[in-house]
């Protein structure tokens, strides 16, 4: 589906959550650079950073901006790839301080929400819980990975109730299933 209208673009993603991507961009600068983007001798410039999209879907997704030579886009591809490659995905400390992470009380109504972080879906219960800044609540993992600290206050997670389910049986490795 191609959206090409403002107006649809914007109703399209109002439904969305906020997701953290890693952005990694490529600039074809052969003229040369400024105080902020120093190209390499082939007039290439890679940035990159944390950022909050509304995007879903792919776990990659590369945009080409129309007109961008084939050989500039495959080369700096190529460049972000090892790039990727030599320091692995992310951006380590950098990353850190931008998420504004708190403790607050979660009302008292269990549900289904997902990591304001991450995107995955984490089962929630009234109490202490973490919170991205006014974006929602953070799971437990990325919890611990983005404030270790805070995440040790929390007490352990309660199991929730779950609704309109009519019976739930536990299954171990060592139980035979009946299929």
């Amino acid at each position: 589906m191609i959206i090409s209208n403002k107006q649809e673009l914007l109703d399209h993603y109002a439904s969305r959550s906020p997701k953290l991507f890693y952005q990694y961009d490529g600039f074809y600068m052969p003229a040369g650079g400024d105080d902020v983007m120093h190209p390499d001798p082939e007039g290439h410039c890679l940035m990159g950073g944390a950022t909050f999209e509304l995007m879903q879907g792919a776990s990659v997704r590369v945009l080409v901006e129309p007109g961008t030579p084939t050989e500039q886009a495959v080369d700096m591809l190529r460049k972000i790839a090892n790039w990727i490659k030599t320091d692995g995905i992310g951006f380590g400390s950098d990353l850190d301080p931008s998420f504004d992470l708190s403790i607050r009380i979660n009302p008292p109504s269990a549900g289904y929400v997902h990591c304001a972080i991450c995107a995955d879906c984490i089962v929630v219960g009234a109490g202490p819980e973490l919170f991205l800044s006014d974006v929602g609540l953070v799971c437990r993992p990325c919890g611990k990975r983005y404030a270790p600290d805070l995440a040790r206050c929390l007490p352990a997670p309660q199991p929730q109730p779950v609704a309109n389910w009519h019976s739930l049986r536990l299954v171990s490795n060592d139980d035979e299933l009946p299929f």
